[in-house]
């Protein structure tokens, strides 16, 4: 039950209104947090009379006391919720029951006190002057049978859910053209996540009596060969299935920012065929004090970064050293169709360096007696990003 206020914060009306029902003037407090976790009281009169408020010690008692009934945690989300409501600081929502009864009962994180003002009407409920004792979970009840329950997050801007500006908290990468990629971001507060992955629609015709121009066929990242069957679906827009991610205690602490990964796949993908419509990356994330709705647009042929080559073999004999390697696991095959460019850089026993690149190949020689060497690839048709280094081998 009890509740640490945060910076700043002052108790709602509601709950300094329960905690003193007749206050008199004299003793009853408005409360506000300071550094150190430390509560002060902020009613002027005790403001300005220190002496009194020192020599009475019960009434520190009675700060300790309001502190732990009248501040209630808004509920740890577990999971995402099925219904949620954003309203902000200061602001209101209504929240309604669903179902058929005319009243209901409700509850606020499964307690029978709602800490904000409110007002209740046949199965709506009102949440007014909205602060964070407001935030948690409404239920509705029609005696002990719970009909519905709806998420209330408080919107707070000093209190931002995702670490980095909404165009770059989310980053993505494609290791092959097999449709799945790898997108990142990291929270820095307790939340719930959840992420899907569509194909964007086609665009709508143009009204008019002349039909638009034709841009001309979209390129795609690899020319299909002609002894290939297309075995591919035409993509059609349908979003996919909700990744939930997230929820609970995912972090250890409100200062320590916690980073999560999801692997979406879209069904409809084609390496062999054109991409002329963009993925589209729906990410939502909710928390009492934040809720993010995040749309990244992308090709993946903009985001493919291959995997490190494996399998590199080395062995030196007569003045030359022999190198051998197979293109990244991951990568999309068949490897004499996705071709790679590799580069190798390797080091003589003199400490002179060398670097060369290849293309299509993998194996090589290379002259010298060499100590140490490292590969790395990248797909030349779309030039990618190139993949992390192998470690170094040692020859």
């Amino acid at each position: 039950m009890a509740r640490t206020l945060r910076r700043g914060q002052r108790l709602s009306r509601s709950a300094r209104t329960r905690c003193c029902p007749s206050p008199p003037r004299r003793t009853c407090l408005a409360l506000q947090l300071w550094p150190g976790g430390q509560v002060r009281a902020t009613s002027p009169a005790l403001r300005a009379d220190g002496t009194r408020l020192r020599a009475a010690g019960w009434m520190l008692m009675l700060v300790a006391l309001v502190q732990v009934l009248c501040v209630v945690p808004a509920a740890a989300l577990t999971d995402f919720p099925s219904k949620f409501l954003v309203g902000e600081v200061n602001g209101q929502v209504v929240v309604t029951c669903d179902t058929a009864q005319e009243q209901v009962s409700w509850k606020q994180n499964e307690h029978q006190e709602i800490m904000a003002e409110h007002h209740i009407a046949g199965r709506t409920l009102t949440l007014e002057g909205l602060d964070q004792p407001a935030a948690g979970n409404y239920s509705c009840w029609h005696g002990p049978r719970l009909l519905d329950s709806t998420y209330v997050v408080v919107s707070d801007p000093d209190y931002p859910l995702l670490q980095g500006a909404p165009g770059s908290a989310v980053t993505c990468r494609a290791e092959s053209y097999g449709g799945e990629l790898s997108c990142s971001w990291t929270a820095l507060r307790p939340a719930a996540f959840r992420a899907r992955l569509s194909r964007s629609p086609p665009p709508r015709p143009l009204a008019g009596p002349h039909p638009p121009s034709s841009p001309g066929p979209a390129v795609p990242p690899h020319p299909a060969p002609p002894d290939l069957p297309l075995l591919c679906r035409s993509p059609d827009g349908a979003p996919g299935a909700w990744l939930y991610v997230g929820g609970g205690s995912a972090l250890q602490g409100p200062d320590q920012p916690q980073p999560f990964t999801v692997t979406l796949a879209d069904g409809t993908f084609c390496p062999f065929a054109e991409e002329p419509r963009p993925l589209e990356l729906v990410l939502e994330g909710i928390s009492a004090e934040s809720f993010v709705n995040i749309t990244h647009r992308l090709f993946l042929r903009d985001i493919v970064r291959p995997g490190p080559p494996q399998d590199v073999t080395a062995q030196s004999k007569g003045g030359l050293l022999h190198l051998s390697w197979a293109p990244p696991a991951s990568w999309s095959s068949p490897h004499s169709y996705f071709l790679l460019r590799y580069q190798l850089e390797y080091e003589h026993w003199d400490g002179t360096k060398g670097s060369l690149q290849l293309e299509g190949v993998t194996e090589m020689s290379i002259e010298g007696d060499v100590r140490w060497v490292q590969i790395r690839c990248q797909d030349p048709l779309v030039n990618s990003t190139w993949s992390p280094w192998t470690t170094w081998q040692n020859v």
